[in-house]
């Protein structure tokens, strides 16, 4: 918050904390110069392009909260890919934009070093419209916690026409076949990704792994669920 003052007056200038949005509030018993400022503030006001701006998961006061930790959106490399890659990454961003998307989850998956997290900041600096928010993989067990849930609420209440897009990297433990010691990862994805809740917070999960096809979770690749 900066506050400046005049010998007529003051003029407050405060941030939304990760929001790009600006509030300005003139003080001037000068109708005046009240004017004057508001003019010059609409003139020369404009909303900056949100580039791949990414939120992570953190404890507060009051539980957990979302706190934004800075740009991650890249141009896509396409020659650093193949024509199929580009062609799946087309469909994703397209697919990402519209209020009814063929499947609310997408997995990248391949070697390390193949270009998966590259490909993810691509897709944050095509989108931004999106609010994206990176979720450690030891957190997607509790996902469905009441804390993490009112995080994206409120995020959602701040943004209300943007997407929630969570990114997973190196998730093989939420996507391979469902055991014991993984369950409650699979079950939080589903919930999230299109169970009623995920729908109505317009939730959308970007997954990289290392794991197989083979090896990954029938029900998280079934039509309607799995966009690329």
């Amino acid at each position: 918050k900066l506050i400046y003052l005049f010998d007529i007056g003051c003029l407050e200038i405060d941030t939304y904390n990760g929001r790009d949005l600006w509030n300005f509030k003139a003080v001037s018993q000068n109708q005046e110069a009240n004017d004057k400022i508001s003019k010059i503030i609409v003139e020369n006001s404009t909303r900056l392009p949100r580039t791949g701006s990414v939120y992570v998961m953190t404890s507060g006061n009051s539980g957990p909260k979302l706190s934004r930790v800075g740009n991650a959106g890249v141009d896509l490399e396409r020659e650093n890919y193949t024509e199929e890659v580009i062609s799946e990454f087309n469909h994703v961003i397209s697919d990402l934009q519209t209020d009814n998307p063929c499947g609310r989850v997408i997995i990248l998956e391949g070697q390390p070093g193949t270009g998966k997290s590259y490909l993810i900041r691509a897709v944050c600096k095509a989108i931004q419209s999106a609010t994206f928010i990176i979720i450690q993989p030891s957190m997607v067990s509790s996902l469905a916690t009441p804390g993490l849930i009112q995080a994206l609420i409120n995020k959602k209440q701040d943004n209300p026409d943007a997407p929630i897009i969570l990114i997973i990297e190196d998730a093989d433990s939420a996507l391979v076949t469902r055991g014991a010691d993984n369950s409650d990862s699979i079950a939080s994805l589903l919930n999230l990704s299109d169970g009623i809740l995920g729908i109505l917070l317009d939730n959308r999960i970007i997954c990289s792994t290392n794991a197989v096809q083979t090896d990954i979770d029938p029900a998280i690749v079934r039509a309607g669920r799995l966009c690329r």
